[in-house]
């Protein structure tokens, strides 16, 4: 009786650790996360890839999204790079989504340039709140009304070149605007103080 009251008590502490696993598990990610980001700013690339690896493991994209950039930055690593970039881009990670469709845009040595895949993360991108992919699909559609959409939205966000080109726009009369210079001020003036 001893011995089945033992096993009930060691079945239960067993149900216990796996029901709790994932909240360990997902407490202990920002944990490797920050160790991560102190071991890169103090220049222990090493060590922070090592951390940024266990965290991305336990799924964080934002581990995924900056050892993308660790492989292109300090280790111009192309491939590893667009791994872990295109892993947190499939999580919904807007930075990654964005740096996807940059390189699917200009394409590289591992990356074959492709502008369906380039409007396809951008998009995503900007749909996550990135005006820089915004400003980009101003940049490549085709379709003026839908190009001139993406650059009020860039600039809504705070890109200064869409800022300043929305500026342009209305003083000009570019993009189907009406000539409105007043409007065209503000959005210039914005773009300047922006940058100070």
């Amino acid at each position: 009786m001893k011995k089945q009251r033992q096993l009930q008590l060691i079945i239960v502490g067993l149900i216990t650790q796996l029901a709790l696993a994932p909240c360990i598990s997902h407490a202990y990610q920002p944990n490797l996360y920050a160790e991560g980001l102190r071991a890169e700013f103090s220049g222990d690339y090493g060590l922070a890839v090592h951390k940024y690896e266990l965290s991305a493991q336990s799924g964080l994209s934002d581990a995924k999204f900056v050892l993308g950039r660790l492989y292109r930055d300090v280790y111009g690593d192309a491939e590893n790079s667009f791994k872990w970039f295109l892993e947190a881009a499939k999580q919904g990670n807007a930075f990654a989504q964005y740096e996807v469709a940059t390189l699917y845009r200009h394409g590289n040595e591992v990356v074959t340039q492709d502008a369906e895949q380039a409007i396809k993360w951008l998009r995503a991108a900007a749909k996550r709140g990135s005006g820089q992919a915004a400003y980009a699909l101003f940049e490549i559609v085709t379709d003026e009304n839908e190009a001139v959409t993406w650059l009020q939205i860039a600039a809504d966000r705070g890109v200064v070149d869409a800022m300043n080109e929305l500026g342009n726009a209305y003083n000009n009369g570019a993009y189907g605007f009406n000539v409105d210079n007043s409007l065209g001020q503000k959005w210039l003036e914005e773009a300047a103080r922006s940058q100070e």
